[in-house]
């Protein structure tokens, strides 16, 4: 079994620009021991961690 655990901040701001909303997401994984940010932006998600693994999604 794989064990998980992570410690977030997060900071929404709503109304960044007319009608878009954004939040960052700063994070910590406990039992991996690697920070990571997610940028979320209405639709649109940036994830990224210090050992450079990165992706955008796209939610419909």
């Amino acid at each position: 079994m794989k064990q998980r655990g992570a410690v977030e901040l997060t900071w929404g701001i709503r109304d960044f620009q007319k009608d878009q909303d954004v939040r960052i997401k700063l994070g910590y994984e406990i039992f991996n021991k690697m920070p990571y940010i997610q940028i979320r932006e209405n639709a649109w998600t940036l994830n990224a961690d210090l050992s450079g693994k990165w992706n955008v999604r796209f939610d419909m």
